[in-house]
């Protein structure tokens, strides 16, 4: 998951002069109950749940991500693959 981190910091940072990214998230709420299925079964709605309680008891924004940035101004290769288990190509 730090693929996203690094695509939003590495935007950020001078001597950064591009990012390969592989299989980054667009938004965290989007992959908390994609990974809750994954790593223990459990349904993606009792995921959303957990992701819109995280949020609300932590101050944490699910909207974080790439998916958000205005404008990447560094060149991005991003590698995502169909059958990846958490990250959907979107």
């Amino acid at each position: 998951m730090g693929t996203s981190v690094a695509i939003i910091v590495g935007n950020k940072v001078d001597n950064v002069l591009g990012i390969v990214a592989d299989s980054p998230y667009c938004r965290l709420a989007n992959v908390i109950p994609r990974w809750l299925k994954y790593k223990n079964g459990l349904p993606e709605l009792l995921g959303s749940t957990v992701s819109f309680w995280g949020e609300v008891l932590t101050g944490a924004n699910g909207d974080f991500g790439p998916a958000n940035m205005r404008n990447i101004d560094k060149p991005l290769i991003l590698i995502v693959g169909s059958k990846d288990p958490l990250v959907t190509v979107e």
